[in-house]
């Protein structure tokens, strides 16, 4: 019952509560990033992959390469890209990754997973509240 009342007397206070989430880490954010990035690329939205690298950076650039590697293969091909982060490190408004990136390439049915020799690691940098892909 006193909990009732106090449902109640809270309710018609006008009490302007707010539910405080916890904030979304750097490092999550660093990590969707890429995953975005991933995607796009996946999905040939080049302009959407442009979007999550910082402006004429190596990053930048880089989504061109992929861009006339990706269309050099025949029509219909799919491509699914794993990062495969393996840890995120950020200092101030600098991350560096090390991931270990694997592509799934499959034209009518088969499919090959080509998966880098070894880790390679890539650099993001937040402006004005977002991580981009820098190199």
């Amino acid at each position: 019952m006193v909990c009732l009342v106090w449902v109640f007397v809270v309710s018609m206070s006008g009490c302007d509560c707010e539910v405080s989430h916890p904030s979304i880490s750097g490092e999550t954010k660093v990590t969707t990033r890429i995953e975005q990035l991933c995607q796009a690329i996946s999905n040939q939205n080049w302009s959407l992959a442009r979007s999550y690298c910082y402006p004429e950076s190596s990053a930048y650039l880089t989504v061109d390469q992929y861009k006339d590697l990706i269309e050099s293969y025949p029509p219909g091909t799919t491509f699914e890209i794993d990062p495969a982060i393996q840890s995120v490190h950020i200092i101030d408004n600098e991350a560096t990754v090390e991931l270990s990136p694997s592509v799934q390439v499959c034209y009518q049915g088969d499919c090959l997973l080509e998966a880098m020799d070894h880790p390679g690691t890539t650099t993001l940098v937040e402006s004005e509240g977002e991580w981009y892909l820098y190199y």
